[in-house]
């Protein structure tokens, strides 16, 4: 099953909504998609470069509310509508998920323990608060900056910068739940991070992975990093990556 975001801030029109679902839902078409409601459906079936005929999709909206504003209310009924039609040769799995990144705040602490601790289980590791990861307990202190990813008020991803050089920051804490992965969000953290960095008046961004996290390696080359000498003492990293701002 393939996974969408429709993201309600990417698009304030029907028109740019279309083009939306085309980005989301095509690939490599050397052709121009319809852009009326029976096309929409059309793209939902699959077949189109992005998912096959008849997968199922899991489609995430967020800003919902925004999207009903924008679009007209009708129309929006519509698409919902069509989304949890059975008639169709497709079938979507449609949730309405309010997501922000916000800075981090003393009130988030507990939920970003459980979310870090599921995702180091995942990862096979163990989170240890009280040993190797105590710098968790003083994140405010820790980083220049720490953001957390939120599905409604749940902590789903978060991502950090902690200064190691005068005009160099290192990336840390980058995670992402599973249930909300292949929807570029891992991408919009990063963007947040580089984007903060590079007003802060920071020259270069460092950060160390593991050879085995693929995903992980192609998501950062893709943002422009590149494989650089070993910058610290950390036993467990064998790749080490830098980009200029």
């Amino acid at each position: 099953m393939k996974r969408i975001l429709i993201d309600g801030k990417r698009f304030s029109n029907q028109e740019e909504f279309y083009s939306e679902i085309d980005r989301l839902l095509t690939r490599n078409l050397d052709w121009k998609t319809g852009h009326n409601l029976d096309a929409f459906a059309d793209l939902l079936c699959g077949g189109f470069g992005f998912h096959e005929y008849g997968e199922k999709l899991e489609i995430i909206w967020s800003d919902a509310e925004k999207s009903k504003s924008d679009l007209g209310t009708k129309f929006f009924e519509t698409l919902v509508e069509i989304m949890n039609e059975t008639d169709y040769d497709f079938s979507c799995d449609l949730k309405f998920v309010d997501l922000r990144i916000v800075p981090y705040e003393e009130k988030y602490k507990l939920d970003v323990f459980d979310f870090t601790d599921r995702c180091f289980r995942d990862l096979g590791k163990s989170f240890e608060p009280e040993g190797r990861h105590s710098f968790y307990n003083e994140i405010e202190n820790t980083f220049d900056s720490f953001w957390c990813l939120l599905a409604d008020s749940k902590v789903i991803g978060t991502v950090a910068l902690k200064k190691i050089e005068e005009a160099t920051v290192e990336l840390k804490a980058l995670y992402l739940s599973n249930d909300f992965r292949g929807m570029g969000l891992g991408r919009r953290l990063m963007e947040t991070a580089m984007s903060f960095a590079k007003e802060k008046g920071y020259e270069r961004v460092v950060l160390d992975s593991m050879s085995k996290y693929k995903d992980a390696l192609r998501l950062y080359e893709n943002l422009g990093f590149r494989e650089t000498e070993r910058y610290n003492d950390n036993q467990y990293a064998d790749v080490f990556m830098e980009k200029l701002l």
